[in-house]
């Protein structure tokens, strides 16, 4: 846990995961007002980790196996029901958005957009505070990109938003829409 200044003040060791998985997002996937964490593994399975409110465990539910070319890049509530939707990325550049239900299950997904193959969705926030997640992308020449989304998936407008060096990759977007390096 992080206290108001940034400071680990906690920690709770939540699982060892194993090595074809790879986390792929952090969103309340059950609407319980806690974070839960989404799984993708090298064949494609992705797996939700519901998490209680001291950081175990509690369930976990299967979603889905996509074919190899589609990875998840991120979660955040993209059509503010609550419950966070996933955003996947093929290796085309292509970006969709599965809007989620609490069981795991999505019910429906849109294509959001085909950026060039280089830019990638590095996670997704709400940057300009509507309470409707925003995708940050990033080219390998450090330049940060935010797409300001619509509820139905579509982006309503971007914005450049600075580059950083090329050794650094953007890893989140906090609660006062700072962006984490």
């Amino acid at each position: 846990m992080l206290d108001v200044d940034g400071h680990m003040s906690s920690w709770n060791y939540v699982y060892n995961v194993a090595n074809p998985l790879r986390l792929s997002g952090v969103g309340d996937l059950d609407k319980d007002g806690v974070a839960d964490l989404v799984l993708q593994a090298t064949t494609g399975k992705v797996t939700g980790w519901i998490l209680g409110t001291n950081d175990t465990t509690e369930s976990s539910v299967n979603i889905n196996t996509s074919s190899s070319p589609w990875q998840i890049r991120c979660a955040g509530d993209i059509n503010k029901d609550g419950v966070a939707d996933l955003i996947w990325q093929a290796s085309t550049g292509q970006a969709t958005c599965w809007f989620m239900k609490t069981n795991g299950d999505y019910r429906a997904w849109v294509n959001i957009n085909t950026a060039p193959t280089t830019w990638k969705i590095r996670c997704a926030g709400d940057v300009d505070r509507d309470g409707i997640a925003d995708l940050l992308w990033q080219a390998p020449s450090g330049q940060v990109t935010c797409w300001f989304m619509n509820t139905n998936g579509t982006a309503v407008s971007w914005a450049y938003i600075n580059s950083g060096p090329t050794t650094w990759q953007v890893k989140g977007v906090g609660s006062a829409s700072e962006i984490t390096f």
